[in-house]
């Protein structure tokens, strides 16, 4: 080749490596302005999430992105390959960045403590580096060892208490703790490639500034990821963690008794969170405070509920965030010691009936919770909500059901002793009846005619009590009822007139007619002049009441005894159900009676209801639907000689009217 031709050779081959490297600067020119830029949008969104809540972590956190912002700043001011750097800028650039190591030490305290001798060794270590780092302009590069081994020995000692407390932790913490460690561990990368630049006298290559500013955002990215993680990003965290505790929530029995089931519960929300602790706190009424379920407040003698965080949360019904909960509620700092609780998160639990207890979750460290967990520890609540709203519908299924066969078994008893004991019952009433009209035609037998007339009395009482067990046997099975237009008035006063009370006098009132089982609704009037007469004070009078409209014919008994409490105006009407009077002063029956009127007034078509006398007493009212109304029995149509009172056909005279005796 001739000389012309390689000189013009020579001259493009160099000329295309200084374009190259002119390109080659651009581009990291490009990557570390970009990464000063984005330290200092970092440092931005930190001090405003600062400003906002002014807590430690927060403030921790401001502190160790100012120092990236200042070095930042100081970067752009020097230029992106540091053309313009001057002594000074160099030595500020070192001290600020000798200083992120002590400020992580204080990150990794907000998240798990750090001992105060590990803190003393790293200031102790930073002040020894700083003399160093300023004698390097000086010519002294070979003592760079010993701040590289300050540096990088507290950034390793704090990437593994981060590794650490990340495995040890779960949920929303972990994620958390996982960025931290990258970060630290970049931070590292990104120290050493310093080291090695300043001791090797390395600098301007897109090899080593590019390389170097890309690892240490990559730092500061995963720093804010982890310390302050933005909004978005935290709230796909609580979602994950939200299914699990979900999860938890759908395979938890509801059947399960509420003491075994919260502590579950608490951990399987602790794990979600990555929370310390959890306690699950429901309202006491007995103790009047807030308690985890089965737990005294003798258990707990620093516990002062008055005071306490949870209490002020459960009362205003809005989740907040404590920070520094020992010095907000210091009457149960002790308390909080005691279980190393340094913030709280709690959120009522509220049902459709009210507020049921509150969620709290604890933490010995400041930076664990932030307010940004508030909504996420609602929805838990919210949850809660309905898992004891499950819990409760399934605990009253069960007792329906228990109540269910427990009364099952009760009448399948009482229906087997009635069945059996009917045909002896019968025998001896039978005999009784014998024997009475046998000693009624012998002279001088008054006194055995009273005993036998008692026994015969309370033979027909027990008889009514049997039949009635198995009546009660049959309704369950139902019946078809064969209704004919009937008179009620006469059904009842012809009822009355079988009956066998002494002791009152049943007076009869108005006219009703009804399409009726004469049979069964002689049952009805039966027993709830019985039921009067029981409750009703001796020679007192019980009144039956008969009126019709065109849609209604009523019924009823109205008597003057000690009343039907308000609570149990409906209740009474239950099987084997009998009323507060009954049990205080332990009268006779088993409670089927106004069951049986209930029962066969319904198959009627009708309603039968209690009402409470303002002046004393009970009414017991049976409507039926109205048939076409029939003219009423003339005046004095029925027997005179009957025990019952017609108003309508009074008798002449003053005439004492005839006693009936008790009902069982």
């Amino acid at each position: 080749m001739r000389p012309r031709a390689r000189f013009d050779t020579l001259r493009r081959q160099s000329s295309v490596k200084i374009h190259g490297a002119e390109g080659t600067l651009r581009i990291a020119e490009f990557l570390i302005t970009s990464t000063y830029a984005g330290f200092i949008v970092l440092f931005l969104l930190v001090a405003v999430r600062a400003i906002r809540s002014r807590g430690r972590a927060n403030l921790d956190a401001l502190f160790f992105f100012s120092v990236l912002a200042a070095l930042s700043i100081v970067g752009l001011v020097e230029g992106p390959l540091r053309t313009g750097a001057t002594g000074a800028s160099e030595d500020l650039r070192r001290v600020l960045a000798l200083a992120l190591p002590v400020l992580l030490l204080r990150l990794l305290d907000g998240f798990t403590p750090v001992s105060a001798r590990v803190f003393r060794i790293a200031i102790v270590g930073y002040a020894l580096s700083l003399p160093v780092v300023l004698a390097m302009s000086s010519g002294m590069r070979v003592l760079l060892l010993v701040p590289a081994l300050y540096f990088l020995g507290t950034l390793a000692y704090a990437a593994i208490g981060f590794a650490r407390f990340a495995g040890s932790t779960s949920g929303v913490t972990r994620h958390r703790m996982q960025a931290v460690g990258a970060g630290t561990l970049l931070l590292m990368v990104a120290g050493l490639i310093s080291v090695v630049a300043e001791f090797a006298k390395v600098r301007g290559g897109l090899s080593v500034e590019g390389i170097a500013s890309v690892v240490s955002f990559a730092t500061g990215v995963a720093y804010y990821v982890g310390i302050a993680p933005p909004a978005t990003l935290r709230r796909i965290w609580q979602y994950a963690a939200l299914t699990d505790v979900l999860r938890l929530l759908a395979v938890t029995p509801a059947s399960m008794p509420i003491e075994a089931s919260t502590p579950i519960l608490n951990r399987g929300i602790a794990a979600a969170f990555g929370a310390p602790h959890v306690a699950i706190m429901v309202w006491d009424e007995s103790q009047q405070a807030l308690v985890s379920p089965g737990e005294r407040l003798a258990l707990y003698p620093d516990y002062h509920p008055d005071t306490s965080l949870v209490t002020h949360v459960f009362q205003t019904q809005r989740a907040d965030y404590f920070e520094n909960a020992p010095s907000l509620d210091p009457a149960n700092a002790a308390l909080y010691r005691r279980m190393s609780a340094y913030s709280v998160l709690v959120a009522p639990i509220r049902t459709a009936s009210g507020s049921v207890g509150v969620l709290t979750l604890f933490s010995s460290r400041a930076a664990l919770f932030s307010c940004d967990d508030v909504p996420f520890v609602e929805t838990v609540a919210e949850q809660l909500a309905a898992f004891f709203v499950r819990h409760e519908l399934v605990q009253q299924a069960v007792a329906v059901e228990a109540q269910a066969e427990a009364m099952r078994l009760k009448e399948d008893f009482l229906a087997a002793a009635a069945h059996d004991l009917r045909t002896p019952l019968t025998g001896i009433l039978g005999r009784a009846q014998l024997l009475l009209r046998r000693a009624e035609r012998e002279p001088g037998s008054a006194r055995r005619i009273d005993d036998l007339r008692s026994l015969v009395e309370d033979g027909k009482r027990m008889q009514r009590l049997t039949e009635g067990l198995l009546e009660v046997s049959r309704l369950e099975h139902g019946f078809s009822a064969d209704l004919v237009l009937t008179d009620l008035r006469a059904l009842v006063m012809d009822t009355v007139h079988g009956s066998v009370h002494r002791d009152h006098r049943i007076v009869v009132d108005g006219h009703a007619s009804a399409m009726v089982d004469a049979e069964r609704f002689r049952q009805v009037v039966q027993n709830l002049v019985d039921n009067a007469v029981k409750f009703s004070p001796g020679r007192v009078a019980i009144s039956v009441q008969l009126e019709e409209d065109a849609e209604t014919a009523r019924v009823s008994v109205v008597d003057s005894g000690v009343g039907v409490a308000e609570d149990e105006v409906d209740s009474i009407f239950d099987r084997f159900q009998r009323g507060s009077a009954a049990t205080r002063g332990l009268m006779g029956g088993m409670g089927v009676g106004l069951y049986l009127c209930r029962r066969i007034v319904e198959e009627h078509g009708g309603t039968i209801r209690a009402e409470r006398r303002v002046e004393g007493g009970s009414r017991f009212v049976v409507e039926l639907p109205a048939p076409t109304l029939v003219p009423p029995p003339p005046a004095g149509d029925f027997d005179p000689s009957t025990e019952a009172v017609d108003r309508d056909s009074p008798p002449a005279g003053d005439v004492a009217l005839p006693l009936l005796a008790p009902s069982p």
